[in-house]
């Protein structure tokens, strides 16, 4: 056997080895290193093979469980940086020295099916009093500050024409607008996609307002830096080198206004705690997660804010550093997750008991995933 038929046959053997050690090794369901739920195994159907979702899903499932990933991401990337590049696994570095990640194009099939899902879910709640707030991500803030000949889509002109196409159905809330006037600060983390808490009051002043309530200003705040060394996963992903991220916790100095309790219901069970940060994860590498814990179908926070209004939430994992501002001016706050529950929302709460009912997402859960669109059901 010559020298390239030994090659290709090693090359098999390899490839047929790591194969069967994937298929047969415990999976997990959630990274640590990415922050993120992993693709689980499609369900197969007729339909799924004829709209090709399940090879898609399929693909998906074996790039996220293959025996050995986190080895060969972690090799790839380091290849690639010997080379001085400035972009990795889709994460690039800007000349802010900070981390932002390349967001596809809009899928428009997917665009339109969310916004089926919100006119229809006004429909089948005609009294409700509904506004939607869409977070453009660093990418589109930062643009400015992207490598050299790198371009990206408008995030601006992706929420007007959503607010546009909704606007009988949700009043479409602004955030864009003092996200942008203040980029110069500190409002997205170096290396993680969420917004800071400074980030996350801007937005809140604009939510106020549009929810008929006089925001808070910075002055009465106390803002404790909760911690220093804070990795998300933009730095997971990418192994780009910048300054660890500072997380924030803002609280009213010399106010009563508190949360009496913090109801969190995984699907399975329920448990209570009385506040609304997660101390325990400044230790963990999600950091994140000290507000509200990490991502649940469901949580329900309870104040003493003496109003009885009461506020119902969808949406991603950008609300959880901006509850902690609304908290002061409810009662009562819902938030549902739709990614995370089989349960229709009708199941997890009555619409026509809330005040207030809120879409807050960011642009990327609006144009590349279908769950907004679960709302019309």
């Amino acid at each position: 056997m010559n020298g390239k038929k030994l090659l290709a046959v090693l090359f098999s053997v390899v490839l047929v080895g790591l194969a069967l050690i994937t298929a047969f090794s415990k999976k997990s369901s959630f990274s640590q290193e990415e922050n993120r739920t992993l693709s689980v195994f499609p369900k197969f159907s007729l339909s799924a093979i004829g709209d090709k979702s399940f090879m898609n899903g399929f693909d998906s499932y074996v790039s996220d469980h293959f025996f050995g990933r986190n080895f060969w991401v972690n090799m790839k990337s380091s290849l690639e940086l010997l080379t001085l590049k400035k972009e990795n696994n889709s994460i690039l570095l800007t000349d802010r020295d900070t981390l932002v990640e390349d967001v596809a194009e809009p899928e428009e099939r997917k665009v339109n099916m969310n916004i089926d899902g919100i006119t229809n879910f006004a429909k089948n709640n005609p009294d409700a009093k509904v506004f939607m707030a869409i977070a453009p991500t660093a990418l589109d803030v930062y643009s400015d500050s992207l490598p050299y000949g790198k371009s990206t889509w408008s995030q601006k002109a992706e929420i007007d024409k959503i607010y546009s196409e909704i606007s009988k159905s949700a009043y479409g809330i602004d955030i864009y607008t003092p996200l942008y006037s203040n980029r110069d600060q500190y409002i997205y983390y170096n290396t993680d996609h969420h917004w800071t808490s400074l980030g996350a009051y801007y937005a809140y002043t604009q939510i106020a307002t549009a929810l008929d309530f006089k925001p808070y200003g910075k002055s009465p705040f106390d803002v404790e830096h909760a911690s220093y060394d804070f990795y998300g996963t933009y730095s997971s992903r990418s192994k780009i080198s910048v300054a660890a991220d500072t997380i924030d916790i803002y609280s009213l100095a010399s106010s009563d206004l508190t949360v009496t309790e913090v109801i969190v219901n995984d699907g399975k069970e329920e448990k209570s705690y009385d506040s609304l940060y997660f101390r325990d994860w400044l230790n963990e590498k999600d950091k994140y997660s000290v507000f509200l814990g990490q991502v649940q179908p469901e949580v329900t926070i309870k104040t003493n804010v003496q109003n009885d209004k009461k506020l119902l939430i969808f949406k991603d994992s950008f609300a959880h550093s901006l509850v902690p501002f609304l908290s002061l001016h409810y009662s009562e706050i819902k938030l549902i997750d739709l990614r995370y529950t089989n349960q229709n929302y009708r199941d997890i709460a009555e619409v026509s008991e809330y005040n207030d009912v809120l879409l807050l997402y960011n642009i990327d859960s609006l144009v590349h995933s279908y769950d907004i669109a679960a709302l019309g059901d």
